[in-house]
């Protein structure tokens, strides 16, 4: 009677011995700790033009309300295209109304400015754990 208790913990102690050596596998809460904050991503967006344009999908695309036509219109931009722009800092005008959704890998800005038709969002995906610019919509008339 004791051979089998005695071959049953060496059983458990070795499995778990063997347990223990196994490199952790990472998990989504590990791989979502170290994805970068969108707010961080978004200081750096606006204050450094490399790296805006390094978190940029191009060519980027943009639709836009056309008044004359009544339709969206598509267009894109290359890197080559694109010129430095500090989104933050329409934040401080006052003139400019920012609003902001979420999602877990989508972050929309919404910028409007006061009694104008101005309209614009600004769409960036997480890839990869970090934030991207991919598309730009005007809906301003």
């Amino acid at each position: 009677m004791k051979t089998p208790t005695i071959l049953l913990a060496a059983f458990l102690i070795t499995g778990c011995s063997e347990e223990s050596k196994k490199p952790e596998q990472p998990t989504a809460q590990t791989n979502h700790a170290q994805a970068e904050s969108f707010d961080s991503f978004f200081e750096k967006f606006s204050s450094d033009s490399v790296f805006q344009k390094s978190r940029i999908k191009f060519p980027l695309t943009s639709q836009v309300y056309d008044i004359d036509s009544e339709k969206e219109v598509t267009s894109t931009t290359d890197a080559s295209e694109w010129a430095f722009f500090n989104i933050k800092q329409l934040k401080q005008d006052k003139k400019y109304i920012f609003k902001t959704s979420s999602e877990k890998e989508q972050y929309i800005i919404n910028v409007k400015m006061e009694d104008t038709g101005i309209y614009v969002d600004y769409i960036f995906d997480r890839q990869s754990g970090k934030w991207t610019l991919v598309k730009i919509v005007d809906q301003s008339t």
